[in-house]
């Protein structure tokens, strides 16, 4: 299982803030990303994201409400930036 591997699994902290929780994403080290994301939840979402966090649901079923860009940062802690450069298919120079 690669999340039990050091250093490919990315680092999430969780805490409460001023009415919603905050969930901080530092990606893996081969990343190479400077900075950490930040997804903000309300109390019921949170209650959620410990089912998917505790693997008892896909995340796409226990938060639907999250943009599929929110749930990869969650996932992986790659920013809208990282996730581009990512998944976004190069296009071909000879075209």
């Amino acid at each position: 299982m690669i999340s039990m591997i050091p250093g490919m699994s990315p680092v999430r902290e969780e805490y409460y803030k001023q009415g919603h929780w905050v969930i901080r994403i530092t990606p893996p080290s081969f990343v190479k990303q400077k900075a950490p994301v930040e997804v903000h939840l309300t109390d019921e979402q949170y209650q959620r994201y410990l089912q998917w966090r505790d693997r008892k649901v896909l995340i796409q079923d226990a938060l639907p409400d999250l943009s599929k860009e929110q749930r990869e940062m969650l996932m992986t802690g790659l920013s809208l930036d990282s996730q581009k450069r990512m998944f976004t298919p190069e296009e071909d120079e000879d075209e």
